[in-house]
This record gives structure tokens, sequence and C-alpha cells, in this order.
């Protein structure tokens, strides 16, 4: 959570929060929102543990994303420099969008599971 605003993690894509503007991808719209199985979202919303199981105090869509070691194999073929950059530089291009699908299908299954 950013700033502790609704909807502040997702006005860093959009000026205006509105619903009506879902792309269509299940996962992708948990990107775009921090919506879903990450353990900050799961914290806020229902007192849940909000870290990460490779140790971060709190697992960000931004930290699975691009920084946690659990996730570094898929992104492995990825460009060193978007480990650099924000994620609001990345997330409306298209191979980041398809590479970050990917790890959030997998990270979706693997909580199914356990």
């Amino acid at each position: 959570m950013a700033n502790g605003f609704k909807g502040s993690w997702t006005k860093k894509f959009f000026k205006e929060v509105k619903s009506s503007r879902l792309y269509g991808d299940f996962y992708y719209n948990q990107e775009l929102t921090s919506h879903g199985v990450f353990g900050v979202h799961q914290k806020r919303l229902f007192g849940k543990e909000g870290g990460c199981p490779c140790g971060e105090q709190l697992e960000t869509i931004e930290h699975i994303l691009l920084k946690c070691k659990i996730w570094g194999k898929e992104r492995d073929d990825w460009p060193k420099s978007w480990l650099q950059k924000d994620i609001s530089d990345l997330v409306f291009y298209s191979p980041f969008k398809k590479g970050s699908i990917d790890i959030l299908k997998k990270l979706m299954s693997s909580r199914l599971i356990s």
C-alpha cells in the first residue's frame, strides 16, 4: 500500500481510479490494482501475515515482480534495466506485461496448492 489512500497503487498508472477501466485479464488487473494473493493485500483485507515467503517484511506486487528472489528465475530473460525502473514505467510495456502475468499465474497456482 503506497500511502494508505484508496486506489493509491492504481493511481500510479491512471489519474482517476475507475472500475470501468478493467482490462479483461484477471492477472493483469491484479497487477494494476494490487488486489490479489499478495501478502500486503491479504493483510489489509483479512488480517493475515503480510510478509513474503522470501523473508521480505511486506509482499507487494512490486516486490514480487521486480525484487523477490523466489521469482528470480522467471526474470532471468528480462533486460536487467527493467529491474532498475519504476513499475509505472513498465506496466504497459507488452513484453513486461506478458512476463509479469506469467509470474502472477505461477504465484496464484502456488498459493492455491499450499
